[in-house]
């Protein structure tokens, strides 16, 4: 399936999707600006922090409904209520980039529901990171209902 299949256009909905590499960032965005005949944003580590800046506020407003950006770089620190589906093109292994990054769209102010996608092709690396997020994010849910439960957890 082809990523812009999941886009449905439509100007009352906004979209994050998620990279890992700079060039899928800036790939995509190119790839949906020409399909969409859209302004899209691209955020990552190359934009100055007043790029930064004004990608975010343009996806705030109306001079942008997609936001396309580097897990890395925009999964901390950003406030995105505006957004309803958010799209993870390709993961890291990392449970605290997920978490934060599904944060951002979990913010006093979000009225939307906000739907979550992730693009797994098979029998790939994709379905082995999100199978090892899955079970790290399982297990610190686990270690902390444990605690509030009041009992100790052995660590040897």
């Amino acid at each position: 399936m082809k990523v812009l299949e999941l886009i449905e256009r439509n100007r009352d909905v906004k979209y994050t999707i998620w990279c890992k590499f700079r060039w899928e960032v800036e790939t995509l965005s190119e790839l949906i600006s020409e399909t969409y005949g859209c302004p899209v944003g691209s955020y990552h580590g190359g934009l100055s922090p007043e790029d930064k800046t004004q990608v975010i506020d343009d996806f705030r407003g109306t001079n942008s409904d997609f936001l396309v950006a580097s897990q890395q770089v925009g999964g901390t620190g950003l406030t995105l209520t505006e957004c309803h589906t958010v799209i993870y093109l390709s993961n890291t292994f990392s449970t605290t980039e997920r978490c934060q990054s599904e944060d951002r769209f979990h913010r006093i102010g979000q009225t939307n529901n906000v739907t979550y996608v992730d693009i797994v092709a098979k029998n790939t690396v994709d379905e082995r990171i999100l199978d090892v997020l899955k079970k790290k994010k399982d297990l610190s849910t686990h270690i902390v209902d444990t605690i509030q439960a009041g009992s100790t957890i052995d660590l040897i």
